[in-house]
């Protein structure tokens, strides 16, 4: 007999997730509950969702009515999610605000499932609760604005190349970055780049934050991490580098030579969050202390003295 898609897709994430984690349990059709070990233990829900997407899911921190997240826990999620190289992310829930650490990826049809991915993302999910739970990470290199070409990297992959497949306008910058105008009037621009590891990253530059207040931090925390949470294959994050101010941005994770369907998953995405979700919010938020005040307000929230 032959297989389901379903089925297929089933054997080769099981086989995977074993490789990874400390225990993998099936708890049902394409769902399952797995143990990650690393100094301490983080547990998450993993599930295929739609034959389309494997979704990796673990709460962290509970926010029950009345309890507060701190302004500078917001601000440092956003920060480590801009130093994570594969999937996973800092997320606020969408409805009780608890912490999650998120991950979704793409699938690829009938048990052919992106094996690297997954492993990076499990990788990812082992260090990225050690740090919040205050162990030893490792160390945050220094940050500059250069990054790799974005040409043909050590696996043959042309981004160039790429962009023409995917069919979506592009410009190459001088830098060797490729712009793609986002939304009707292209008033958002994606850039597609290399990181140091070699992995590309699809992001949105939304604001740069010079001497936004605690107040303004804190609603850009709940604005972006809210926004992670449903934004597949998505995460908002802020980062430094030496002598110039923080970018706020919408970002996606791929792989070293991604296919051109998950190119097109990335920027849909990044125009729905830049566009609908939180661009011009972003900048409100940062512009206006009181409309932060008034935003954190309608959350429950108790924003702190001026």
């Amino acid at each position: 007999m032959i297989p389901t898609v379903l089925e297929a897709q089933c054997e080769s994430v099981d086989g995977i997730l074993k490789k990874c984690a400390s225990s993998v349990r099936r708890v049902g059709p394409g769902q399952w509950r797995v143990t990650f070990a690393n100094g301490r233990t983080v547990r998450a829900d993993a599930s295929i969702e739609d034959e389309e997407w494997l979704v990796m899911d673990a709460l962290l921190q509970r926010a029950p009515k009345g309890s507060t997240i701190a302004h500078e826990k917001l601000w440092q999620l956003l920060l480590w999610n801009a130093e994570i190289d594969g999937a996973a992310k800092f997320v606020l829930g969408p409805r009780e605000g608890a912490v999650r650490l998120r991950a979704e990826i793409p699938l690829e049809g009938a048990g052919a499932v992106p094996a690297a991915e997954i492993e990076q993302a499990c990788r990812d999910f082992r260090t990225s609760f050690a740090r919040f739970k205050g162990q030893r990470g490792r160390k945050r290199p220094a940050k500059s604005s250069a990054e790799p070409a974005s040409g043909e990297d050590d696996s043959g992959c042309n981004l160039t190349e790429l962009c023409r497949n995917v069919g979506w306008p592009f410009t190459e910058r001088a830098s060797g970055k490729l712009s793609i105008p986002l939304g009707s009037d292209g008033s958002y621009q994606a850039i597609l780049s290399r990181r140091e590891s070699g992995r590309v990253r699809a992001s949105v530059d939304l604001g740069r934050c010079e001497d936004a207040s605690k107040t303004s931090r804190e609603a850009l925390g709940w604005l972006l991490l809210g926004a992670s949470g449903v934004l597949r294959m998505v995460r908002a994050s802020a980062e430094e580098a030496d002598g110039a101010p923080t970018v706020l941005r919408l970002e996606a994770a791929l792989e070293a030579c991604p296919d051109a369907a998950r190119v097109v998953h990335a920027l849909s995405a990044l125009e729905v969050g830049c566009c609908w979700l939180c661009g011009r919010e972003v900048q409100v938020l940062l512009d206006h202390e009181d409309i932060a005040r008034e935003y954190l307000s309608a959350r429950g929230r108790v924003p702190e003295p001026r």
